[in-house]
């Protein structure tokens, strides 16, 4: 158990190079969730060693490697799968989708609430989870640790409006992604704003953590809402980029995407 709420433990389950599957269990209840099962086999193995079963399957979006054990888990556990909306109008979510999400749904898991963020940029039908009572947000793509996903479907404005969204959310929301990219994203934060007030000091820090803990993740909202340049787009910091924040934030995703 690497995180408690109440009656709820959230395993961290690292897969494949660099992704997070995230598995959360009621201990009273005795339900179990799985949010991006990018494998199925080592996931299989950790619920069965633990002795859960698995109520439902979740998806924040339909690449891959967030979905890649739906179908396998879901024949093995009969679980529910949850997916976006737009994803399933789009047929591109393995499995039997059992519930569609669209912005602001909200559905209950023993006794606790889940709020869908449509946050389209990464893709089209990307959402992200707010687990409400404990703020712990489930990312997926869209938000990084000091980074953001790629924009391989949505346009600068779209991704912009995203980010906005989960900014707005409150400081001390722990922030699950998907893929541990943190200390890369660092050495693009510490290139375009090295200057940047508390960020040198931030940075020693998750490098120490990441020595102590093999893992930065997760983040606090807080400070990516202070680091992260992504969410900085209408900062004055980047006042020399541009006056449209969205077109501020498309650059610095462009020079992203190029860096070395």
């Amino acid at each position: 158990m690497d995180y408690r709420y109440k009656s709820l433990d959230l395993y961290m389950v690292p897969l494949r190079s660099d992704n997070y599957s995230y598995i959360i269990h009621d201990r009273e209840t005795k339900k179990t969730l799985v949010i991006d099962p990018s494998e199925n086999e080592a996931l299989v193995t950790f619920i069965k060693d633990k002795g859960f079963s698995l109520d439902l399957i979740i998806d924040t979006h339909h690449h891959d490697d967030h979905t890649h054990g739906n179908i396998s888990l879901q024949d093995m556990f009969k679980s529910e799968i949850i997916a976006s909306r737009y994803d399933q109008d789009k047929n591109r979510i393995p499995g039997q989708v059992g519930r569609t999400l669209k912005d602001g749904d909200r559905f209950e898991f023993s006794g606790y609430h889940f709020r869908a963020i449509s946050t389209a940029g990464h893709t089209l039908g990307h959402v992200c989870l707010l687990l409400e009572e404990a703020n712990w947000l489930f990312s997926g793509d869209t938000l990084f640790g000091l980074g953001c996903g790629r924009l391989f479907e949505g346009t600068p404005e779209i991704m912009w409006e995203s980010l906005q969204k989960l900014r707005a959310l409150p400081d001390d929301s722990l922030v699950f992604c998907g893929h541990e990219y943190t200390l890369s994203n660092a050495r693009f934060a510490r290139h375009v704003a090295s200057n940047l007030p508390g960020l040198k000091g931030y940075l020693d820090s998750l490098e120490k953590r990441f020595k102590e803990e093999g893992r930065t993740v997760p983040s606090r909202l807080s400070d990516e809402k202070a680091f992260n340049p992504f969410l900085l787009a209408d900062h004055p910091f980047f006042k020399s980029l541009g006056d449209d924040p969205a077109a501020v934030f498309g650059n610095l995703r462009k020079q992203k995407d190029n860096f070395k």
